[in-house]
């Protein structure tokens, strides 16, 4: 049997769950049926290039040239100057996957490949001839485009198997209280913080990592006077560091200002058993990925009572942290690559007859 090939596009070869998802569906790809490629602009910000390219191989992760001007939204947004096109006519390839709002948008301008899917992270319509199937990665995407062709979920790997955390790294004492987030820098929300200052009136201690924060969590950090209470990190693409920080967590405590589509973040720390407290924002899919494995609350007194309950009442926190794990179950990253590659097949398959 010939390889199906399979090209992916994303904006960006980066830390975020949009990339991620669809490195991990790619690199799981069984080899025997599948050879994936993934294409990429130099001049973007690919700072997880060097691990695609070590695990894919470099004959398979293939730069393309554009210049950064960008025409409007009647032309998809399409780059001024690009040899896009030519590189994927070089490749031939039998799908392209392309992760993206779902709006009209370059390169699904134009036929590409005899079939072109999108995975539709915030549930926008495109309605053009060049868009042959549609994936939601939640209800909320779903409901949001007005239907798609399946949903299945964004795929998280399983914790390493070993019991390495980061607290003595952090100088975390055994014992104390630790919760954290990580994610973007940006989209702040101080929903988080806020119920952590009265956390620490009630007399708890406590330390909250972050990973990502932007100005406006440091100033809040700094108004609150939270400066010995939250360990703040940089972003991070070491796959060994993120596993580490979640082993090392109690609770994970969400927070966004306009919610979630999905929440990479949530439910990979799902995974580890951490109970997750979030709030209602935006697009709130993370109620429906949260599940009866955390909470989603209302306002900041919600949040603090619900905190309050996981680490005061053990058997709670016990019901909640399982409830987590087997939640996450539904996100794994080797089922998830089995249900893409059933979709490959049934369309290459359905393409040819």
């Amino acid at each position: 049997m010939e390889k199906i090939k399979i090209l992916f596009y994303s904006h960006t070869i980066d830390y975020a769950g949009t990339w991620r998802s669809h490195e991990r569906i790619l690199l799981n790809l069984d080899k025997n049926l599948f050879q994936p490629y993934v294409v990429y602009r130099p001049n973007a910000d690919n700072n997880r290039l060097d691990y695609l390219i070590k695990n894919l191989g470099s004959d398979f992760v293939i730069p393309f040239n554009a210049t950064n001007e960008k025409t409007g939204p009647d032309s998809g947004y399409s780059f001024i100057n690009t040899d896009f096109f030519d590189v994927v006519s070089k490749l031939e390839p039998d799908i392209i996957h392309f992760a993206r709002s779902g709006y009209y948008e370059w390169p699904f301008i134009k036929r590409l490949a005899p079939i072109q899917i999108e995975t539709n992270i915030f549930g926008f319509r495109d309605n053009s001839e060049f868009l042959d199937y549609s994936v939601s990665i939640s209800d909320k995407i779903t409901e949001l485009r007005g239907g798609c062709d399946i949903k299945i979920y964004n795929p998280i790997p399983l914790p390493i198997n070993n019991n390495e955390d980061l607290k003595k790294e952090l100088n975390i004492s055994e014992g104390c209280l630790v919760f954290g987030r990580i994610g973007r820098k940006d989209n702040f929300h101080p929903i988080s913080l806020d119920c952590l200052y009265k956390f620490k009136q009630l007399g708890f201690k406590f330390k909250y990592i972050i990973i990502g924060a932007c100005n406006n969590t440091l100033s809040k950090i700094n108004e609150l006077n939270l400066n010995d209470e939250c360990i703040v990190l940089d972003t991070t693409n070491d796959d060994n560091f993120i596993d580490r920080f979640h082993k090392s967590l109690d609770v994970f405590l969400h927070y966004r200002s306009d919610g979630e589509t999905f929440g990479t973040a949530i439910a990979q720390s799902m995974m580890y058993g951490n109970p997750v407290i979030s709030h209602y924002a935006g697009y709130n899919a993370q109620s429906e990925i949260i599940s009866n494995g955390g909470y989603v609350s209302h306002n900041e007194n919600d949040y603090l009572e619900e905190l309050i309950k996981l680490v005061t009442d053990k058997n709670y926190y016990n019901t909640i942290s399982n409830n987590a794990k087997i939640r996450s179950l539904d996100f794994e990253e080797l089922s998830i690559s089995k249900k893409f590659e059933s979709v490959y097949i049934t369309l290459h398959n359905n393409k040819k007859q």
